[in-house]
């Protein structure tokens, strides 16, 4: 019933831990999954209580259809440029408001410039 009926959520993230294992099981485990439950969410405010307290949501481990296509407003921490490029690949067309604070700004041997669409 709350998957239809929530629109903004507000997640704060005051993990300390650093044993929880794999951070892309992690993010594969919560966060896409919070991204795939809500189907009427507008408003997605992800974010930790510090900048060093745990690294930012590792996007590129999140399938590109887990985000909900009425999502306009997204404050995440994301991991790396990379995760940062990844949300800039399309699939957020009906964003007006992205804040995005990384983690580190090293691009991962992973990143394929052909991942981010540069027509806008």
């Amino acid at each position: 019933m709350f998957k239809q009926q929530i629109k903004k959520l507000h997640l704060i993230n005051e993990d300390t831990e650093r044993g929880v294992g794999s951070l892309r099981d992690y993010t594969k485990s919560v966060y896409a999954q919070i991204f795939t439950c809500f189907d009427n969410l507008e408003h997605l405010n992800i974010s930790q209580t510090s900048a060093r307290a745990y690294p930012g949501v590792f996007v590129r481990y999140i399938p590109p259809n887990a985000f909900s296509s009425t999502l306009t407003y997204l404050y995440i921490n994301v991991g790396t440029l990379t995760d940062c490029l990844c949300l800039l690949d399309g699939h957020l067309k009906q964003l007006t408001t992205l804040i995005v604070r990384i983690y580190t700004l090293d691009i991962d041997s992973l990143f394929n410039p052909n991942m981010v669409k540069t027509s806008f």
